[in-house]
């Protein structure tokens, strides 16, 4: 694509998405800093007076309630697409009309392979009152499979920033809701005055191909009360029985993603085990790998529809028939990867689904089934993490497999998850399991 005028229209996604697997469950996709800027390639070049680049700005009017949809309305990249305007000289912007949430259309971005990243600007000549409010944001990636996307709230400027962080990993053309959580904050930002919003994306790895994606639909939430840390462990490994010790000496429950056929294994968890933990306020919920090939994610690249479907049944029926109905109908995702057919199944299958997502989640949220968590293994990440979700009421969801120093395979030894434990112990937050966050039960 040459360059191009940034209102210029753009014509409809149709490129496909890139099927692109990845081993084992998360230690691929782990991110680094909390204020998510260390890669920026030149997007903190806004202007410090709140980044009054071009484009009009606009009276901050109320949100606009919406009897369809969860939330209030802040953009619907319809009747406001003149609002917004190019972030700075990479990639380019513009109308899509073939793919959309509501209205007659969203808007496209798109980054070259030499454009660094793209984005895009709305400004407020009267600020935008987003204290105690949760966003969330339509998505829908046509390329690449994986990539970041961050919106940033100056409040009221470029020095008083909130940075909402999300790393997607599938599924690609195909629309998802996106509860977005902070991830860091440059100065103090005020939420009660918004005078800029910002979306960028960018890709996570340099080789990736042209980013391609359409955004629709601002929204935002009232948020509850009191923020949430959810605490989950994949794959039933033994050390995980420390784990929950651990965590009964300050009563907390956690999330635990079951392996159905490993259950009892020479080193994961047996069925009592994982009893007495439901028994403690654990979900033992659903986390499916394929028997002889336990990396591969589930995506049409390795299973068709059927095969997804079967795995996932079983899974779901093994658990149902030794008395976890409850965390049967929650599900942690293989390899962290999704694919459409894959979504649309949990859709049917699942009340709730989580996966990768880099950074804390919003509450209460929106779509169930686009539940982000984090890699545990930076335990000062964490906790800054755990901060952000008591300040912010949002959502911190970290995930390990193994603790323990005398694993090699450990992410965290039993000192460091202590620390942890007892930073949320001490931290304006509740611990909840997915059954809970999904029905906005705490």
């Amino acid at each position: 694509m040459t360059r191009q005028n940034r209102r210029r229209f753009i014509a409809s996604a149709g490129a496909a998405g890139i099927a692109t697997g990845l081993a084992g469950c998360v230690d691929s996709l782990r991110d680094t800093g909390a204020g998510g800027d260390d890669d920026d390639g030149g997007a903190n070049n806004t202007s410090t007076d709140g980044g009054n680049g071009g484009g009009d700005t606009d009276e901050a009017d109320d949100p606009v309630e919406d009897d369809d949809e969860v939330g209030e309305l802040i953009s619907d990249f319809d009747e406001d697409f003149d609002s917004w305007y190019e972030l700075d000289s990479y990639g380019d912007f513009g109308t899509e009309t073939d793919e959309y949430k509501t209205g007659e259309r969203a808007l496209r971005m798109v980054a070259e392979e030499d454009d660094a990243y793209v984005g895009v600007q709305r400004s407020f000549s009267e600020p935008l009152d987003l204290e105690g409010k949760n966003l969330s944001l339509a998505l829908k990636v046509n390329e690449p499979e994986f990539y970041r996307i961050e919106v940033r709230l100056h409040a009221p400027g470029s020095g008083n920033m909130l940075h909402l962080n999300r790393t997607h990993t599938g599924p690609s053309n195909h629309w998802m809701r996106v509860d977005l959580g902070a991830t860091g904050e440059t100065g103090s930002p005020d939420l009660s005055e918004v005078y800029d919003i910002q979306i960028i994306a960018r890709r996570r790895d340099q080789d990736d191909p042209d980013l391609d994606f359409v955004v629709d639909e601002l929204r935002a939430v009232d948020a509850p009360d009191t923020g949430v840390v959810m605490l989950t462990w994949d794959d039933n490994h033994e050390s995980q029985w420390r784990a929950f010790e651990m965590m009964e000496e300050y009563g907390f429950p956690g999330t635990a993603g079951v392996i159905h056929h490993a259950v009892g294994a020479g080193d994961r968890l047996d069925t009592g085990q994982l009893r007495e933990m439901q028994s403690a306020g654990w979900d033992i919920v659903s986390h499916p790998h394929p028997e002889g090939n336990w990396s591969t994610p589930f995506t049409e690249e390795d299973f068709d529809e059927n095969e997804q479907r079967q795995m996932l049944e079983d899974s779901k029926r093994w658990l149902q028939q030794r008395g976890f109905e409850e965390g049967a109908e929650h599900y942690i995702a293989p390899g962290n990867v999704r694919d459409a057919t894959n979504v649309e199944l949990l859709r049917e299958i699942h009340e709730s689904s989580l996966s990768f997502g880099g950074g804390n989640t919003g509450i209460p949220m929106t779509d169930t089934h686009a539940m982000g968590r984090i890699d545990g293994h930076d335990v000062d990440l964490v906790k800054d993490y755990i901060d952000l979700a008591a300040k912010y009421k949002q959502a911190c969801i970290p995930m390990w497999h193994v603790v323990g120093e005398e694993y090699d395979n450990a992410e965290v030894t039993e000192d460091e998850y202590e620390e942890i434990l007892e930073h949320i112990d001490d931290a304006d937050v509740e611990v909840v399991t997915q059954s809970q966050i999904a029905s906005d039960d705490f």
